[in-house]
C-alpha cells in the first residue's frame, strides 16, 4: 500500500521539488507521474501550473512479522497492515474529515476496516494562496512603494502511528512560501501607472523573494531643491537682552555685565540679499516638480536707520533692533533709559520709547512700559511690566503681570477641569508668527501671569501657581507647581506637579513636544485637543502626538 499526493509548481521541476521537500524524500525513494506539464499563458491569462503525483515506493514488510501480525500502523507517511489469523479480528482505521482515504477506489468516511488485500490511497485537500501585492504612490509623486503579502502553499501528510488493532489517522500540516510575484508583473503594473523614473531594480528583486510581509520603495523621484527667500546678513550683533556673569555661589556680578549691543551712527547694520530660486525636481511619473516660489524680504527702515543700495545703515547712535513680521523686517536703532534705584511712588510709573534698565526693585502697583527691552535687577512685586522686545529679571517676580512683544492678555479662568476646553481655541498647528529676539527671562515666578510673543525662560527655582502663555518655547530649569502653561513651540521642564497633587496643566499645539525630567501624578498635559493626566510619578518623559493621533509618552 502507498500514500498518494499531488503537487503543483510553475514548472514540472518546481512541482517535483515542492513534493520532495514536503515528503522529505529523494527521487530514488519515490515514483513520479507527471499529470500536467502546465503552460505560461499571456499576462497570466490561460496559464496553468504543472502537476505531478509523487508516490513513495513500496517498502518491504518488516522482518518481525509475528510481532506486527493483526495490526495496522503508519510509518513515514505510509499505511501498513498485516492481517490476523482469525477472520473475526478486523483491523480498524478512523478517518477524520480533513483526510481523503480511498479503499479499493472507494472514498471512506468516518471509519473502515482494512486488510493486506486492500488497495489504499490517501489524498489531502492541499491549499495554495498567491502573493498579494499593490503599488502605492505618494501624493507628491516622489516615491512608489510596493506592499507585498507573500502567498503560501499548505501540504499535509500522515502522522506516524504505532502498530495497533485500531488507529485514528492524523495529518501533519506543512506551510511553505508560494512566491508567485514576478519582476515582469511589477514592471507591467508600473507602466500602467505611468511610473517610469527612478525604478529600483534591487528593491523589485527583493520584493519578489520576500517570504514575509514587507514594503519596498521601488521607484524614487528627484526632490526639488527649495530656494531661499530674501534674507538679511547681519554685520553687527542684534541679539536682544543683557546677561551678567554668575559667581560660583550663584549670585550675579553686575560689575562684569555684558552691555546691550550698541552702534555708532553710519554703522552698516546688515546687507539685504535677494531671494535665490530653487531647482525643479522630477516625480516617479516623469513630471517636473516645481519648487516653492521664493519671496524677496521687505525691509522697512525705522527710526535711526536708512537703506542705501541693499545696505541698512544707522543714522544715530543706539541699540539695533530687528522685528520680523512674516516676510517683513522692521529695523530701528533705539535709545536706552537707565533708571537708578527703585520704581515706586517717588519715581512714578516708567514709560519710554526705547530700552529701560532698572537697577532696583519695581514696587507694588507700579508699571514699567517700553517699546524696546526692559531689564530689572531687583525684585518685581505686584507690578505690571510691558515691553516690545524682551524682559529680563535678575531677581524674583511675585504676583505680577509680565507682557512682552505683541502678545495680548488671554483670560483663562474657571475651574481647573474647564481650563482644558478653554485652551482648545489656541491649540491649532504651531503657525504662530513668533518675533525674533522676543523673550522673558527670570529666576523664579510666584502667583504671576506671563505673556510673550516669543519665548519664556525660568532659569533658577521655577514657578508656582502661574499662568504662562508663550508663542515660542517655554523652558523651566526648576519646578512648575500648579498653574497653567501654554507653549506655542513646545515646553521643556525640569519638574511638573507636586507630591500633593497640585493641579498643573501644560499645553502645546498638536505638532509640538513636551519634555519633562520629573512629573508627578495628577499633572495634566494637553497636545492639540488630546488630553492626558498622569496617574503616577514618571521621569524623563517625552510627549507628542503619534501617527494614530493619540498622545505618545516615552
Amino acid at each position: 500500500m502507498s500514500t498518494l499526493n499531488v503537487f503543483t509548481g510553475k514548472t514540472v521541476e518546481e512541482a517535483i521539488a515542492n513534493g520532495l521537500a514536503y515528503l522529505g524524500l529523494t527521487k530514488e525513494e519515490v515514483n513520479i507521474e507527471v499529470l500536467n506539464e502546465g503552460r505560461k499563458g499571456f499576462l497570466k491569462i490561460g496559464s496553468k501550473e504543472a502537476e505531478v503525483r509523487i508516490e513513495r515506493k513500496a517498502t518491504p514488510k518488516p522482518k518481525d512479522l509475528p510481532l506486527q501480525k493483526g495490526k495496522v500502523w503508519v510509518e513515514s507517511g505510509v499505511i501498513h497492515c498485516i492481517d490476523s489469523t482469525g477472520e473475526k479480528e478486523k483491523l480498524m482505521v478512523h478517518v477524520p474529515p480533513t483526510i481523503l482515504l480511498y479503499k479499493n477506489n472507494e472514498l471512506m468516511k468516518d471509519k473502515c476496516t482494512i486488510s493486506e488485500s486492500d488497495q489504499v490511497k490517501v489524498n489531502f485537500k492541499n491549499e495554495e494562496i498567491e502573493t498579494k501585492w499593490k503599488i502605492e504612490m505618494t501624493k507628491d509623486r516622489l516615491t512608489a512603494t510596493l506592499k507585498v503579502e507573500p502567498g503560501t502553499k499548505t501540504f499535509y501528510k500522515l502522522r506516524d502511528q504505532k502498530p495497533a488493532r485500531e488507529i485514528k489517522l492524523e495529518a501533519i500540516k506543512t506551510v511553505i512560501p508560494n512566491l508567485t510575484l514576478t519582476a515582469e508583473e511589477i514592471h507591467k503594473r508600473l507602466m500602467r501607472l505611468g511610473i517610469t523614473t527612478g525604478i529600483q531594480e534591487e528593491q523589485i528583486d527583493a520584493a519578489c523573494k520576500a517570504e514575509t510581509n514587507g514594503e519596498f520603495i521601488i521607484a524614487k523621484g528627484e526632490s526639488p531643491v527649495e530656494g531661499k527667500n530674501g534674507w538679511l546678513e547681519y554685520l553687527v550683533d542684534v541679539k536682544e537682552g543683557k546677561s551678567f556673569k554668575e559667581r560660583k555661589d550663584g549670585s550675579i556680578d553686575f560689575r562684569e555685565g555684558v552691555d546691550i549691543p550698541s552702534i555708532e551712527a553710519s554703522t552698516t547694520i546688515a546687507i539685504i540679499h535677494d531671494p535665490i530660486e530653487g531647482l525643479a525636481g522630477k516625480g516617479v511619473t516623469g513630471e517636473v516638480i516645481v519648487p516653492k516660489p521664493v519671496q524677496p524680504l521687505v525691509v522697512k527702515a525705522g527710526r535711526g536707520v536708512k537703506i542705501s543700495d541693499h545696505q541698512i545703515l544707522a543714522t544715530s547712535m543706539g541699540r539695533p533692533s530687528v522685528q520680523m513680521r512674516g516676510n517683513t523686517a522692521i529695523i530701528t536703532v533705539l535709545p536706552k533709559l537707565e533708571h537708578r534705584g527703585d520704581v515706586g511712588l517717588e519715581s512714578g510709573n516708567l514709560r519710554f520709547n526705547g530700552d529701560i534698565v532698572i537697577s532696583g526693585n519695581v514696587e507694588n502697583h507700579m508699571e514699567v512700559v517700553a517699546n524696546g527691552s526692559v531689564e530689572i535687577r531687583g525684585t518685581t512685586s505686584e507690578a505690571k511690566i510691558k515691553a516690545g522686545q524682551s524682559i529680563t529679571h535678575y531677581s524674583n517676580v511675585i504676583a505680577s503681570e509680565i507682557l512682552v512683544g505683541n502678545s495680548e492678555r488671554i483670560e483663562i479662568s474657571g475651574e481647573f477641569e474647564q481650563q482644558v476646553e478653554t485652551m482648545n481655541q489656541l491649540l491649532e498647528p504651531s503657525n504662530f508668527e513668533t518675533e525674533i529676539g522676543v523673550f522673558v527671562q527670570m529666576p523664579s515666578a510666584i502667583n504671576s501671569t506671563i505673556y510673550s510673543s516669543g519665548d519664556v525662560f525660568i532659569n533658577k527655582q521655577g514657578c508656582y501657581n502661574c499662568t504662562i502663555f508663550a508663542k515660542g518655547l517655554i523652558e523651566v530649569k526648576g519646578f512648575v507647581r500648579g498653574g497653567r502653561l501654554f507653549a506655542g513651540l513646545g515646553a521643556r521642564l525640569e519638574e511638573a506637579g507636586s507630591k500633593g497633587g497640585t493641579p498643573t496643566l501644560i499645553c502645546v499645539p498638536h505638532d509640538q513636544i513636551i519634555t519633562i525630567k520629573n512629573v508627578f501624578s495628577e499633572t495634566t498635559i494637553q497636545i492639540g485637543k488630546r488630553v492626558y493626566k498622569f496617574t503616577k510619578d514618571m521621569t524623563n518623559i517625552v510627549a507628542r502626538i503619534d501617527e494614530q493621533g493619540s498622545i505618545s509618552i516615552r
